[in-house]
């Protein structure tokens, strides 16, 4: 609601306080009806001015998705070979779509770092106006003792002027609680990095064990494609018997059973072994359905060792894994909000240095310093701040607690992985003996089928039993595999420099391949946290 007020002042002689009218008009009524028109016409316009929502239209979704896969075509990487294994982890780090948005926040972190150091300067603030009046600003003086006007009505200020001012506006209090808060955004911006190197480590072990699988099943599906001719034409032949009955059907229908229900295992370990090929072009960033090939070994490799003992393991562990080295940032970050929770309770002292510059021409001095010192205190903190005290320390003992518990479960999870990798060499082992069986077992019967003492169906069957056999170890190599990056993952082992970016595909997997090379070895290398981040 708008109110408008003309007053009328007189003086005790009936007269008018600029000039001999009886009356004058505080607000000349031009301007007050103007000021009245604005006051009607602006709640129309914030009526008109409401937001209802607005749903996507068909057009900008569509338009969205060009734009989506556009970017995905553009940030798809070119494949000028067969897909190694350290080629495939450094096309993960350069492309994954996961690993770059925890880069995007680190650097966002960094950004926020550098803006929390900028809050330590004093403020400064500086102002330019004119101000201009209708009319003269003039006054009167009246005598208290008798009522009369002791003064003509004078003026001391232009009725247009121009000011301004530059103000330094210092906060010793704000300064120290902004001190300790640019010392947490430091340790976020570190939490930031072991949060990045999380990412790093499981894009890596991820690729490690979709790319051991996927050549599994590379490998599967090159001896499986003959074998199966032969099955069906078996299959075939002995339905033929069967029909003829020169065969017992009971007989010839439990051994196509027998031969289907081999064949449906084999085919579902190749469903899942490409399963993990499309996963593997998602972890490099290709797109589904990209065909691509990978540089499958002529043979097997021997399964890996570990050089380091798990008391070497469990204190490079506690020593380097991401989640822990967060973990004791985090109780850094409270430790600070406990000082800050003190730091509140002391008073305030503000300096301030101004220059003023007054174009009023009645001024004697129109250019001035001004230097000013204030102390406050705000006495409802005084009894608030032992609760919030409290509250910090609490905090702080929280993600104390929150750290040991989670040391314990690293250390789980290192022995888990330990345990894993000697389970996975123990049946990989076994698998190697069954292969070698089931190789002797094919030769006996190729032989028998050569002089006519064995069927074709059993010299069939004898090749798939062989053919599982082969992809079972394959399989259990890729455990092993598996089972190796898994302790890498809980040891917190950092597989690739951290600037990633200023590597091309071929120097970062060259760099992936040495430094796994270098913990074969014994040799550990842990990156150092970046320099603008300490």
């Amino acid at each position: 609601m708008f109110r408008f007020r003309a007053d009328e002042r007189t003086t005790t002689r009936g007269r008018s306080r600029y000039g001999a009218k009886g009356k004058s008009r505080l607000i000349p009524r031009r301007i007050l009806l103007r000021v009245l028109g604005a006051g009607l016409v602006l709640p129309a316009a914030l009526a008109g001015c409401t937001v209802n929502p607005q749903p996507l239209t068909p057009g900008q979704t569509s338009r969205r998705v060009q734009a989506d896969l556009a970017r995905l075509a553009a940030n798809q990487p070119l494949l000028d070979g067969p897909l190694t294994l350290h080629g495939a982890m450094a096309r993960a780090l350069l492309h994954n779509l996961d690993a770059r948005v925890e880069a995007m926040e680190q650097s966002l972190a960094m950004r926020e770092l550098g803006l929390a150091r900028l809050g330590l300067l004093p403020g400064l603030r500086a102002r330019y106006g004119v101000d201009a009046r209708s009319n003269v600003q003039a006054s009167s003086s009246r005598s208290v003792r008798t009522g009369r006007e002791s003064l003509s009505a004078s003026t001391s200020s232009d009725r247009t002027r121009r000011s301004g001012n530059l103000a330094a506006v210092w906060h010793v209090l704000d300064f120290g609680v902004s001190w300790y808060g640019a010392k947490q955004q430091s340790d976020r911006a570190l939490i930031a990095f072991e949060r990045r190197r999380k990412a790093v480590h499981g894009v890596v072990a991820e690729v490690r064990r979709a790319w051991w699988r996927a050549v599994a099943g590379e490998r599967a599906l090159a001896r499986l494609a003959p074998l199966l001719a032969r099955v069906r034409a078996a299959l075939a032949d002995s339905a033929r018997l069967a029909t003829r009955q020169m065969q017992s059907p009971i007989l010839a229908l439990r051994y196509q059973r027998a031969l289907l229900e081999a064949v449906e295992e084999i085919e579902k370990q190749r469903r899942e072994s490409r399963l993990a090929k499309i996963e593997l072009a998602a972890l490099v960033g290709l797109q589904p359905g990209t065909d691509f090939t990978l540089d499958i070994p002529a043979s097997a490799p021997e399964p890996r060792t570990l050089t380091f003992d798990a008391d070497e393991l469990t204190a490079l562990a506690l020593a380097h894994r991401p989640e822990l080295r967060e973990g004791q940032l985090g109780e850094r970050i409270a430790a600070d909000e406990v000082k800050k929770a003190m730091l509140r309770l002391l008073p305030g002292l503000e300096l301030t240095g101004s220059a003023y510059h007054d174009g009023n021409s009645f001024l004697v001095n129109n250019d001035w310093l001004s230097l000013g010192a204030a102390v406050s205190v705000n006495l409802t903190k005084m009894f608030t701040a032992p609760a919030a005290i409290d509250t910090a320390r609490a905090r702080r003992d929280l993600a104390v607690a929150r750290r040991e518990a989670l040391s314990m479960a690293v250390l789980t999870q290192l022995y888990v992985a330990l345990a894993s990798f000697e389970e996975a060499r123990a049946r990989h082992e076994t698998a190697g003996r069954i292969v070698d069986i089931e190789r002797r077992i094919l030769d006996v019967l190729r032989s028998g089928k050569r002089f006519g003492t064995v069927d074709r169906l059993k010299t069939i069957r004898g090749e798939i039993e062989a053919l599982r056999a082969l992809l079972a170890r394959d399989l259990s190599l890729a455990e092993v595999e598996e089972s190796f990056g898994r302790i890498f993952l809980a040891v917190g082992a950092d597989m690739a420099p951290d600037a990633t970016a200023e590597y091309t595909t071929e120097a970062l997997a060259k760099a992936i391949a040495a430094t796994e090379t270098a913990w074969m070895r014994g040799e550990v290398d842990m990156r150092p946290y970046p320099q603008d981040a300490r």
